[in-house]
């Protein structure tokens, strides 16, 4: 299970788990578990980055438990966090699994996205979101991927995205 700090889900196990800040260029962040953190999982800002299988907002085994059948995105369901956010230019995002992520927010806040993509020429690819290690379909409570205005040049080819919570 997820450790929350303070017992409390709003205040999850931390608020990101990398910064990968402006001038931190061509570092790999792979093979690694995210799950209830309060902020993005990773925060990349930097130029020609790789991001590459990584779990984000599952178990260390890439499961989510099944903990309310039907009730995906409450309040009692699993708190995976949210998953990361892409700046800079260049950066690579591929063989990931996203699933079961959800934040505690409440209305008119929505869910974070799984991944928010700002900037050019990113490569996104391969990535499984709202599909977990055993090929259950738990879904994620934000959007799958969204592209804010003003990218440019960005790749997104081959994701499988099953029930995001928005668009």
């Amino acid at each position: 299970t997820i450790a929350l700090r303070a017992g409390g889900e709003d205040a999850g196990s931390g608020n990101t788990g990398v910064s990968v800040m402006t001038g931190a260029n061509t570092n790999t962040i792979q093979n690694n578990v995210f799950a209830g953190l309060a902020g993005v999982a990773a925060n990349i800002i930097g130029d020609s980055n790789t991001f590459a299988n990584n779990r984000i907002g599952t178990r260390a085994d890439g499961t989510v438990p099944d903990l309310f059948p039907g009730q995906v995105c409450s309040p009692w369901d699993w708190l995976g966090g949210s998953g990361i956010s892409l700046d800079g230019d260049g950066n690579l995002v591929e063989n990931n699994r996203f699933a079961g992520l959800r934040i505690a927010v409440v209305p008119p806040t929505i869910q974070a996205d799984t991944i928010r993509v700002g900037n050019d020429h990113h490569i996104i690819r391969n990535n499984k979101i709202g599909v977990d290690s055993a090929n259950s379909e738990v879904g994620v409570c934000g959007r799958g991927i969204y592209l804010q205005g003003g990218t440019e040049f960005n790749q997104v080819t081959s994701n499988t995205i099953v029930n995001p919570g928005y668009s």
